[in-house]
């Protein structure tokens, strides 16, 4: 163990710091486009404090309910369901960044300047599915991010198609 090595605050720490950042706070809005699903599809707002009690994981699942039973289309059903299982694997990777120690990786020997990869060290032992393995790239924290932006704006449409539908088929049976 005296061969492991860790810094607190090294100096290339800034541009990692924003990536993973990023990662995170990008993420969070899937997490918003989670409640906000579930308060309009179950259409009890009251329900935010248990959905909030909920992890991430669970949330989806609940969603992935609704869509099988509440889709307008099959077409509309099949895109929300992807777009919520692509979710699912983005927060693998989220998981993975946020709750474990990270280790800086250089593709160059003389490891000079910003690291290259991170290690993710997971303490728990458990497999890497759904990722590149224990070393990320610069590059795939990036694209991860750009999915991740690019799935909330999609999911927060197909929200708003599903609100539309539902309030559209209530005013053709109003009298």
């Amino acid at each position: 163990m005296g061969r492991i090595k860790y810094a607190t605050d090294p100096p290339f720490i800034k541009p990692w710091a924003t990536r993973i950042g990023r990662l995170i706070v990008n993420f969070s809005g899937l997490e918003f486009e989670s409640y906000f699903w579930l308060v309009q599809m179950s259409e009890q707002p009251e329900k935010i404090p248990e959905f909030t009690k909920q992890t991430y994981t669970s949330r989806v699942k609940m969603i992935i309910r609704f869509i099988k039973n509440l889709a307008f289309s099959e077409e509309w059903g099949d895109d929300a369901l992807a777009g919520w299982n692509e979710s699912l694997e983005l927060a693998k990777l989220r998981n993975r960044v946020a709750h474990n120690p990270l280790l800086f990786a250089w593709a160059d020997e003389n490891k000079t300047g910003e690291p290259d990869f991170i290690g993710v060290a997971d303490m728990k032992g458990r497999p890497l599915e759904g990722t590149e393995g224990p070393l990320l790239a610069k590059s795939a924290i990036t694209a991860a991010i750009n999915q991740i932006n690019n799935l909330v704006s999609h999911l927060a449409l197909l929200r708003k198609d599903w609100c539309a539908s539902r309030d559209n088929s209530r005013s053709a049976f109003t009298p």
